[in-house]
């Protein structure tokens, strides 16, 4: 990373949903894929580790984050999905994901 101080790290990812899996999916399985409870967004404990949660809201040992992520919706009649933004200062935090 010497080679980049002070520089940023962009990752654009478009997601294509499959609604219908997800949709066929419980209640406690969509908890458990994203890592809260559906109700009130609060988070599971224990966190899975593999969940959306645990993967994609990461801090630093001071609390802060370490990704800033922008998600815009996007969709047809047939496709629907997410078209992702994420921004770190390192890219060491991409690796975490």
């Amino acid at each position: 990373d010497n080679d980049f101080v002070k520089g940023s790290y962009v990752h654009v990812q478009r997601f294509t949903h499959n609604l219908n899996a997800w949709q066929a999916l419980s209640i406690e399985e969509q908890e458990l894929v994203i890592g809260r409870t559906r109700l009130d967004a609060e988070l599971l404990m224990p966190i899975n580790a593999n969940s959306h949660a645990a993967r994609s809201e990461l801090k630093d040992e001071k609390g802060e984050p370490l990704l800033l992520h922008q998600g815009m919706p996007f969709g047809t009649m047939t496709k629907q999905g997410l078209l992702s933004v994420t921004c770190a200062a390192s890219g060491d935090a991409f690796t975490q994901m």
